[in-house]
């Protein structure tokens, strides 16, 4: 007999477990973020996910959105799959303003209905994509906002999506909470009445530590620290701070 085919919500809900168990198997923020998101453009069927983690604002060398005076979303991890991301609006967000609305709001918002009611951010570049919903969820510590998690779909999302994925964000917030021994929201804690080179130098020997004094590349101190590496240099050498 001939093989059921299932529904593309069918499909994309089944799958989502599936996901869940591969981030939920790493440890390092970074490698959790990147099996989120590949899991959910390659095992689910999302058009585009990314997800944007919560720092303080400041210049960064990731791609950065300010939701208040205290806090902003960087980019840190995306995937997508037949998306023209050069007709992107802005060539460098997506629904920006649907973004940080779920950071100030820690609500999700889920829309199939994305060309209705004339408030829709992107419009044209969503149908040039064919794009027929999105879904966009605070990831939280109790009511720390940890990030944000948005993603596209090419089908709409019925009830049972929504559910799955409350349940898949959750797990999400859980997993960066429990082993979130990176940058993405660790506290240096500088004592009372310190200069401003020494709190300087013991952000810097954090970062160092984290990094196993690594300065350059992907998660090394630099990056942590959102300046250029040879600017660390600088620094490190001025404070007398020597590499581990």
């Amino acid at each position: 007999s001939p093989l059921t085919v299932l529904p593309p919500a069918d499909e994309f809900c089944d799958s989502l477990p599936q996901v869940a168990l591969q981030f939920a198997a790493y440890r390092e923020p970074r490698r959790i973020l990147d099996a989120a998101t590949g899991g959910l453009v390659e095992t689910v069927g999302a058009a585009l996910a990314r997800i944007w983690t919560a720092d303080a604002p400041g210049r960064s060398r990731f791609r950065s959105l300010k939701v208040n005076q205290e806090v902003a979303l960087r980019l840190k991890s995306e995937r997508y799959a037949r998306v023209d991301l050069a007709e992107e609006s802005g060539r460098e967000v997506m629904a920006a303003s649907w973004i940080v609305q779920v950071a100030r709001q820690q609500q999700k918002i889920c829309s199939s209905r994305l060309y209705h009611g004339g408030a829709t951010p992107d419009a044209e570049w969503m149908r040039a994509n064919r794009f027929r919903a999105f879904a966009g969820y605070p990831l939280l510590a109790g009511s720390r906002l940890l990030g944000v998690l948005g993603l596209f779909l090419r089908f709409p999302l019925d009830d049972r999506c929504e559910r799955q994925m409350d349940i898949f964000a959750n797990q999400l917030g859980l997993a960066l909470s429990q082993n979130d021994d990176s940058a993405l929201n660790e506290v240096v804690h500088i004592p009372g009445r310190s200069t401003l080179n020494e709190a300087m130098r013991l952000y810097i020997e954090h970062a160092l530590i984290r990094t196993g004094g690594r300065i350059e590349g992907e998660e090394g101190a630099a990056q942590q620290l959102d300046i250029h590496p040879n600017t660390l240099r600088s620094r490190m050498a001025k404070l007398g701070v020597k590499r581990l």
